[in-house]
């Protein structure tokens, strides 16, 4: 049996700019909730003197808008992927020395900040963690990576930095829970840390209900289970966003700082910034009936060298000109870190435009 291999010219598509709704419906859900910023669908219950950008906060709602003007929403909030809290180890450390905490599975990690050991240091990947206990005065430093912690309990005058300078993604199954006084990335990027409250979920920090926390959070807290609780003390500062479809409740003297430069850092850090463009990469021909891969890459930057990473991963759909005597193996394609890969073939010798 003779077989006529004929060479197919194929057409990369140029670079194309676009908006992020057109792609990714679900950052349209994104960003109706970053138009507000602090949201508790179930309820949101706000102390005396507590104000947002500066702006008293007044009136009765859910979110307390930007403006300070409380309103009534009714959102759309996507949810977590993984959809299941996945399963955690039963390695236990106890007071590690060093202190330093490599990726992987793990039971109960204690710690308590010493002289010897002053600061918790997690070098970064993915971890899965049951319970993570940390005494008072006790410093945590995340580098960037996913934490998969059924429990976080830390006591008063806890600190949680990041280093190096990148996203930490926390998702919570149970409790994440600071006493007083708590720092939380308080010299970091808004956008650098996000806590993810599964389905029963609660965040505390202050000891109880209205107590005098004095403390300062910087990150994002999302949750889209009406059965959660996020609880702040008194006198707090809150730079960033609480998006949850469960209850809100900050005690009195609460600052909000969800000024114009905070609300595009949480857009950004929930992977919905516009991006630059996407790119269709080949490499310029292929085999008639041979599957030839193309990769499609939602850039972040002109040069391609950083890709939008989704929370939730993106839908793409390709496209050819012409169409007829072609086949993708995959249509649409799913995004994995911004990056998504099907492979095309053709049954007639042709020059196909690649596109979305």
């Amino acid at each position: 049996f003779l077989s006529c291999r004929i060479k197919m010219s194929v057409l990369v598509v140029l670079l194309s700019l676009f908006s992020q709704h057109g792609f990714a419906a679900i950052c349209d859900d994104f960003n109706a909730l970053a138009d507000v910023g602090i949201i508790g669908q179930t309820d949101f219950d706000y102390g005396n003197n507590s104000t947002i950008n500066g702006n008293n906060i007044t009136g009765n709602g859910n979110t307390p808008t930007p403006q300070g003007t409380s309103a009534t929403v009714n959102l759309a909030f996507p949810p977590l992927v993984p959809f299941v809290f996945p399963a955690t180890g039963t390695t236990n450390l106890n007071q590690p020395n060093p202190a330093t905490v490599s990726a992987g599975s793990y039971g109960k990690i204690t710690f308590g900040s010493n002289a010897a050991n002053p600061v918790l240091r997690f070098s970064g990947g993915n971890y899965f963690i049951k319970e993570l206990s940390l005494s008072n005065s006790t410093a945590v430093q995340f580098a960037p990576g996913n934490y998969y912690i059924e429990k976080l309990d830390a006591g008063n005058t806890g600190n949680i930095s990041i280093f190096p300078a990148e996203q930490v993604k926390i998702y919570i199954k149970q409790t994440f829970k600071f006493g007083n006084k708590a720092k939380i990335n308080v010299l970091g990027k808004t956008g650098n840390l996000i806590v993810y409250l599964y389905s029963a979920a609660s965040f505390q920090i202050g000891n109880g209900d209205n107590s005098d926390s004095d403390s300062e959070f910087n990150g994002i807290i999302y949750s889209p289970f009406t059965n959660t609780d996020i609880d702040f003390g008194n006198n707090n500062t809150i730079t960033g966003a609480i998006l949850s479809a469960g209850e809100v409740d900050v005690g009195n003297n609460t600052q909000f700082d969800y000024s114009a430069s905070i609300q595009a850092e949480v857009i950004a850090a929930l992977g919905c910034q516009a991006a630059n463009h996407i790119r269709i990469e080949h490499d310029g021909s292929g085999v008639i009936n041979q599957a030839e891969l193309v990769r499609v890459k939602i850039c972040a930057n002109t040069t391609c060298t950083n890709f939008l990473s989704f929370q939730n991963s993106v839908l793409i759909t390709l496209s050819s000109a012409p169409a007829t005597h072609t086949s993708w193996s995959v249509n649409p394609v799913s995004t994995v870190n911004g990056v998504a890969s099907s492979n095309f073939s053709a049954t007639t010798a042709n020059t196909y435009n690649l596109g979305v």
